[in-house]
């Protein structure tokens, strides 16, 4: 149910394919990465004229592998609404957590473990796709890493062949007990997790997203 809360407390502290169809994720060299002095952060870098000093108040999380700040809304929504949560935070600087690294998205799960809800994460299938693993990329532009997803996903949720596709968005599932990204659908309600890194969500993204969201 739409606005349902979540009965716990939290402690504060989709490479799309290349072509004509889509967002071009950056490469690999053009992600980067992000490293403190001691090589604690690991996951994708902050904008170059960001700090995260900048962000929100309401962004208070901080986990060892990543450079970003987060905050964790347990109010249950749509992925498009928890899509646009995120990003009017800080437009231009905020979004869904984009998982950079497995590190990052183990840190994000230890969060959530006592949690009975799934959140949303800023991933996204190409709209299109008859793969259940084609055409996945971050929010941020950049090819969804390797080694994210959870046994067995993505799935599709088990539908049919005439109906692969329709899962098109990443969830962290905690209640499953097993860490890992999972597919979803675009109108299950779930929690998110912003993430606040400087990145901008690009506007092909954004259109990409807008083209898989049901109308009815």
């Amino acid at each position: 149910m739409r606005g349902a809360l979540l009965g716990f407390a939290l402690i504060a502290g989709c490479g799309f394919r290349s072509g004509e169809q889509g967002f071009q994720p950056q490469s690999d060299a053009a992600a980067g990465s992000a490293q403190g002095d001691a090589g604690a952060f690991h996951d994708g870098p902050l904008d170059a004229a960001f700090s995260v000093a900048d962000c929100p108040a309401s962004y208070t999380v901080t986990i060892a592998h990543s450079s970003s700040r987060y905050r964790l809304i347990g109010t249950l929504e749509v992925f498009s609404d928890s899509n646009d949560a995120c990003n009017a935070d800080l437009p231009g600087a905020t979004h869904l957590a984009a998982l950079d690294t497995v590190g990052e998205e183990e840190d994000l799960q230890a969060l959530i473990l006592d949690s009975i809800a799934r959140y949303y994460v800023g991933a996204i299938q190409a709209p299109g796709e008859t793969a259940f693993d084609v055409g996945w990329s971050l929010v941020t532009g950049a090819s969804l890493p390797p080694g994210l997803w959870d046994a067995g996903e993505p799935n599709d949720g088990g539908l049919v062949t005439t109906d692969q596709g329709y899962q098109q968005f990443g969830e962290l599932a905690p209640e499953n007990g097993t860490p890992g990204l999972h597919d979803d659908d675009p109108d299950q309600y779930d929690g998110a997790i912003c993430e606040c890194d400087g990145l901008p969500v690009p506007s092909a993204i954004t259109s990409e997203i807008a083209a898989q969201i049901p109308t009815n």
